[in-house]
């Protein structure tokens, strides 16, 4: 009951708090057999989250044994947590994990759906990093138990395009299934080499659905050209599934690839346009909606536009106070953006709840909160179009012959060949 309750108001809470939330690869996942799902960890608790109110099937967790206290042990039990320690959480601990390994199979062996974290690690980067062994363990541990149970592993990416901000894209792709009843088969000769190949098959396929920059220097150069990726229609792949993924995923594997003396020219020109926003404070999309703004939309803007930049200014009430709490008191990026997320959704439900109970009718609500969601999507030609009215006018027009000239270059560079 708990966990549907959750489900549906974190589901409602994302809707607000992302811009795009594309999600791609349930299909490929059989409700009626049981999977491990091996998932990328860039934060502490959006990924499984999402997830969970992403799937049309309820989801298992395995999660850090330290944050189960007996006190709340009722609800990691009702929203289907399974507490794994490590090391550092002291060898009276680590014999707490046999039970809930054996409760982990018990869950597969009665088709549960196991989410587990397989990089081992919570880091906020655009990379895979390498895969640990505890999927391909789980899985072989199963079977052990129950050979002819039809066990696959999903792998499935998480791919942010800023997870500090607000009103930016999440993508969520699920791999293919994989099969273990071949790697069990051979599990039974040769333990340690299934367990190794299986983990490795695992990398791969697991790179196939994020968005991964190779190199430490290369990942200010994707976050650079993310927002005039937007403008690229071409670089859309039939490799890949979903029009936001297959478009970033096959950029970051033609700037993996790319020579030096074309990745030193896309450098120069990113750098340069990167500088241009920064001479306004402008984002991406601030700074497009400039370049094209017309007499009409200021009028527009000034107009009806006045009324929904109050509304979303109201709206934002509950995102503000959630961002300043998120920011004082969380330790690290990793934990700022999952702990901003849902008190966004706290915050606003419990601002809803006041509206109701001191603005009625229901429909005077209705009508707030749709405006409000029409005003997400216009607040950004509003602060654009307030910013551009105090901006130097030349400088203006260059930052938009940078973004051309950085754009047109994607455009020409960017092939099928390349990815």
């Amino acid at each position: 009951m708990i966990y549907r309750i959750l489900k549906i108001w974190v589901k409602a809470g994302y809707s607000h708090y992302f811009s795009n939330i594309e999600v791609v690869g349930l299909e490929n996942v059989d409700r009626e057999k049981p999977a491990i799902f091996a998932v990328n960890h860039p934060s502490a608790f959006i990924e499984p989250t999402l997830i969970a109110t992403e799937s049309p099937f309820d989801v298992h967790f395995i999660t850090r044994g330290d944050v189960f206290v007996k006190q709340f042990r009722w609800f990691f039990d009702a929203t289907n947590q399974v507490p794994v320690f490590r090391f550092k959480d002291g060898f009276s601990s680590l014999r707490n994990n046999k039970s809930s390994f054996d409760k982990c199979h018990e869950k597969l062996m009665s088709g549960a759906k196991l989410l587990i974290f397989c990089e081992g690690s919570m880091k906020w980067v655009k990379r895979l990093r390498p895969v640990q062994q505890g999927a391909a363990k789980l899985a072989m541990g199963t079977l052990e138990k129950d050979p002819e149970l039809p066990l696959m592993i999903h792998p499935v990416g998480v791919n942010y395009e800023d997870h500090t901000k607000a009103g930016t894209d999440i993508m969520l792709q699920i791999g293919k299934a994989i099969p273990m009843a071949e790697y069990f088969a051979k599990y039974q000769k040769s333990p340690r080499e299934v367990i190794k190949g299986l983990t490795h098959d695992l990398q791969a396929a697991l790179q196939e659905c994020i968005v991964h920059i190779e190199r430490d220097e290369d990942l200010l150069l994707m976050d650079q050209i993310w927002g005039p990726l937007s403008d690229v229609s071409q670089v859309e792949n039939k490799k890949y599934n979903g029009i936001l993924f297959s478009k970033y995923k096959k950029a970051a594997n033609w700037i993996n690839g790319m020579n030096l003396d074309k990745k030193s020219e896309l450098k120069i020109k990113a750098a340069d346009y990167s500088k241009s926003l920064s001479w306004f404070n402008l984002s991406d999309r601030q700074l497009k909606a400039l370049t094209v703004f017309s007499w009409w939309d200021y009028l527009w803007l000034l107009s009806l536009g006045s009324i929904l930049k109050i509304v979303f200014e109201l709206n934002k009430l509950p995102y503000r106070l959630a961002d300043f709490i998120s920011e004082k008191k969380t330790p690290n990026v990793e934990f700022y953006v999952s702990v901003k997320a849902v008190l966004t959704a706290l915050f606003y439900t419990l601002f809803i709840l006041f509206l109701l109970v001191f603005w009625s009718p229901f429909w005077h609500v209705l009508i707030f909160v749709t405006l409000a969601k029409i005003a997400f999507y216009t607040d950004d030609r509003w602060n654009a179009m307030i910013k551009g009215l105090f901006v130097n006018k030349n400088k203006l027009r260059e930052a938009g012959f940078r973004r051309k000239d950085l754009v047109q270059f994607l455009k020409e560079n960017i092939s099928d060949e390349k990815a």
